[in-house]
């Protein structure tokens, strides 16, 4: 068994020493016809012990005594990546079956269905860049946004480290563990307000690494390139296997682990105990009246 609130125990030491002071008195409380501190001398003993077994009973209950049954400790991922996807007017392109879009819809499909394990958020971009899914667990959801993207949802340019600032703050709103950055783009930034500079600084200063897919080869820029070495991350061309396998190795997950408790809540035994032990003080505390009111043949009333 286990109390919540073990400290709730401490309410009993001013009772107690104001018990002491005001013993003797019926005036000790605001409300002094009541006779709440009243005590009958010959029936004090009995009226201290349910008095302060009440308040033991009370503060029990408040304490909330839980009894524990069953204890779990469940692994999950505490990886937190962020997916930057390319929506501007050049991934309309054809390639092969589809266009450049669908070929990253589907390459990214693959990691959340087959790789994944820990939070993902997707940002779309294109002459701005926005969330669309904050940071979730919920893959099947996530796919399903996936399908729902369209090339020049987010304008025709392509405000590259505009993205990548806003992945950046979604992994920097909360306190995370190992976060990442996934970028799937084709072209070169001509549309961002930040500048390369600010970008690599936000990186450097977060412990944040930029990891870009290349759909093709060609994909690759100098600036990308920069941008992967410098936050601590790499160019990655999935259609290698020895590229393929280094992203893997990069997704896979490092595990935490979470105790999940159960039990069963004990509060509302001392609680029915508390309220007998404080109708049986009440009945100590007035029955000298009671006694008096039926020797006068008085109905048994207050």
């Amino acid at each position: 068994m286990i109390i919540l609130y073990p400290w709730v125990w401490l309410l009993i030491l001013p009772f107690y020493f104001l018990r002491r002071l005001f013993k003797n008195r019926s005036d000790a409380l605001l409300f002094p016809r009541a006779r709440l501190l009243e005590i009958a001398p010959s029936h004090a003993k009995i009226q201290e012990i349910l008095l302060f077994s009440t308040l033991a009973l009370l503060l029990l209950a408040l304490s909330r005594p839980i009894l524990i049954h069953k204890a779990n400790t469940l692994e999950k991922s505490a990886d937190s990546w962020v997916f930057l996807i390319d929506t501007s007017a050049s991934m309309a392109h054809p390639q092969g079956e589809g266009s450049r879009l669908e070929k990253a819809k589907t390459l990214l499909e693959t990691l959340l269905r087959e790789h994944t394990k820990g939070s993902v958020s997707i940002v779309i971009f294109g002459e701005r860049a926005m969330t669309l899914v904050p940071l979730s667990r919920d893959i099947p959801s996530i796919i399903a946004f996936l399908h729902t993207l369209k090339a020049k949802e987010a304008g025709k340019a392509t405000a590259l480290y505009d993205a990548i600032f806003e992945g950046i703050s979604t992994l920097s709103s909360r306190s995370l563990e190992h976060p990442k950055l996934f970028l799937l783009s084709d072209g070169l930034e001509n549309a961002s307000k930040s500048s390369l500079e600010e970008l690599l600084r936000a990186l450097k200063s977060r412990s944040i690494p930029l990891y870009p897919l290349l759909l093709e080869p060609e994909d690759a820029s100098l600036e990308l390139e920069r941008l992967a070495r410098e936050s601590g991350g790499a160019l990655i061309y999935p259609q290698e296997p020895s590229s393929w396998a280094a992203l893997l190795e990069i997704l896979r997950p490092h595990p935490s682990q979470t105790s999940l408790t159960q039990g069963v809540e004990l509060y509302i035994y001392p609680l029915f105990f508390s309220l007998l032990s404080l109708l049986g003080w009440l009945y100590w505390v007035y029955r000298p009246r009671l006694d008096s009111l039926w020797s006068k043949g008085v109905p048994w009333r207050f």
